[in-house]
């Protein structure tokens, strides 16, 4: 089960939350990540991947969604 996020209240409201994107572009070398949501900020999202902070603006999310284990 997961569940699309559009906005960045919805992203807000799942911190701390495991989540997948995918994004318009790349970011070291990749367009998909998993990882959780650490923090925010007016114009971006970091999220902890593979053990490392990844910050990544909003406006290059193509699709983010919650994952339910």
């Amino acid at each position: 089960l997961d569940r699309p996020l559009f906005s960045a209240e919805h992203y807000k409201a799942y911190q701390g939350e495991t989540m997948q994107l995918r994004l318009f572009s790349a970011i070291s070398g990749r367009r998909k990540f998993k990882g959780v949501l650490k923090c925010q900020s007016e114009n971006s999202l970091t999220f902890e991947v593979d053990g490392e902070s990844l910050d990544v603006p909003f406006d290059q999310i193509e699709k983010g969604r919650i994952v339910f284990d």
